[in-house]
């Protein structure tokens, strides 16, 4: 029964695994089931780990410096915990702006972080409103609620090099400081609502556009589309951007919002990844081959003056995904991670990627620092057909010369048949 408890906790993919022995193998010494779970458990995180917060539902991340030990971060919002930050290959773990008290931080759940000021000051967006802590401050540096005045969820925060803008479901905020006046974005006609029968989901800043955008999705959540209207850089002109007949519109309802430094915006809808250019804003296109799920959120990065598109990492109810025509020349989306990701971000550290996932169970990371066995892709290599593949639990493929001296248990696949078996063993002894 404890046992059976373990594999429930541990997740769907574990029960998935076990039923893949056939019945007379599942009544197994309780020792060689453990084993076996520990095989499944690294199925399931394939070369991932999880560096904190577990059982925690993690919601947004974002890298920014960490001032005080000058170097680079991932923060990471966390439900009545405030927010930390994790550095480093060793997962240095810091509480910004330092271990305060329960009474100092944000309210509620945290759904969106921005990292401002060279690492600062940083906001969070709960669903009590918008929170701010800062090392200018003049007195002690606690987390403070910031005169936003909305009783809606901050889903999202942005800057440009003039103002500040967060996003709720129904309207549009700016300020040029935190902790200044927040006015209400206006189209000009009234405040910038969203379509009829949409909702705002996100917001970014556009450097080459010289502005922001946000995004919006249908309240009805069947994908029956959303859109994306644009505003200035100090976030006070909000024209009525709408789709330019002909072109091909952001299809879906929008979740996610990126740009790169040059010319292009992307989209992450609920049929894939869109995006436009800034001289072409009411036009979306598609780049196959495309990924046909919700993308929650985007990191974009690898980009450069050449012409050649960023790596896009998408964070999906399926996972973590990568598009990157620098990796796979067809431009391929190749899963990395398959649990539920809200979030992901990328710091780049000595010339190294470190992949975070804001996830349903905390925060995971890949870098190449992870053994080479747990290199692979979630997806298990499927064997030619008739073709028998001998593997040893810590997920090894055992050649033939091996296979000959190996001693202990190990995992047979045969085709679509899989069998567990223990050779060389009796008692301790050969």
């Amino acid at each position: 029964m404890i046992i059976f408890q373990y594999i429930a906790k541990r997740g769907q993919g574990m029960i998935r695994c076990f039923h893949l022995f056939p019945l007379p193998y599942r009544k197994i010494p309780a020792w060689f089931l453990v084993m076996i779970i520990t095989v499944c458990a690294t199925s399931v995180s394939g070369g991932w780990k999880r560096v904190g917060f577990v059982g925690k539902e993690i919601r947004a991340l974002a890298v920014g410096r960490d001032v005080m030990r000058d170097r680079q971060a991932v923060y990471v919002p966390v439900d009545d915990s405030g927010v930390f930050m994790i550095s480093g290959p060793d997962d240095s773990m810091y509480q910004f702006p330092f271990h305060d008290s329960p009474d100092d931080r944000p309210v509620g759940n945290i759904h969106s972080l921005l990292v401002s000021e060279d690492g600062a000051t940083v906001l969070a967006g709960s669903d009590s409103g918008l929170y701010g802590a800062s090392m200018y401050f003049s007195s002690l540096p606690i987390w403070r609620k910031t005169p936003l005045n909305s009783t809606e969820t901050v889903i999202g925060i942005a800057e440009s090099d003039s103002a500040l803008c967060a996003v709720t479901a129904s309207g549009v905020y700016r300020s040029k400081v935190a902790y200044g006046t927040w006015w209400p974005c206006s189209s000009g006609s009234g405040p910038v609502r969203p379509a009829s029968g949409s909702v705002f989901t996100s917001i970014t800043s556009w450097p080459a556009g010289e502005g922001f955008a946000a995004g919006a999705a249908a309240t009805a959540g069947n994908g029956s589309g959303g859109n994306v209207i644009f505003g200035s850089k100090n976030g006070r002109v909000w024209p009525d951007n709408q789709c330019i007949q002909g072109c091909t519109c952001s299809e879906g309802d929008v979740y996610s919002l990126a740009a790169d430094t040059f010319i292009t915006i992307y989209a992450g809808t609920s049929k894939g990844v869109f995006h436009g250019v800034d001289f072409d804003t009411g036009c979306w296109h598609s780049r196959t081959p495309q990924l046909e799920m919700p993308i929650r959120d985007m990191c974009l990065e690898r980009m450069n003056t050449s012409g050649m598109p960023p790596d896009i990492y998408a964070a999906t109810d399926s996972g973590v995904y990568l598009k990157s025509l620098q990796t796979s020349a067809s431009g391929a989306w190749n899963r990395r991670f398959n649990m539920k990701t809200f979030a992901v971000e990328v710091m780049n550290v000595s010339g190294e990627y470190i992949i975070y996932a804001a996830t349903v169970d905390g925060v995971w990371k890949y870098d190449k620092s992870t053994p080479v066995v747990r290199l692979r892709n979630m997806v298990k290599p499927q064997p030619a057909a008739g073709r028998t593949v001998m593997y040893s639990l810590d997920g090894r493929v055992l050649s033939q010369n091996v296979r000959k001296r190996y001693r202990g248990v190990y995992i047979t696949i045969s085709g679509n048949r899989i069998r567990s078996s223990v050779v060389g063993m009796h008692n301790g002894r050969r």
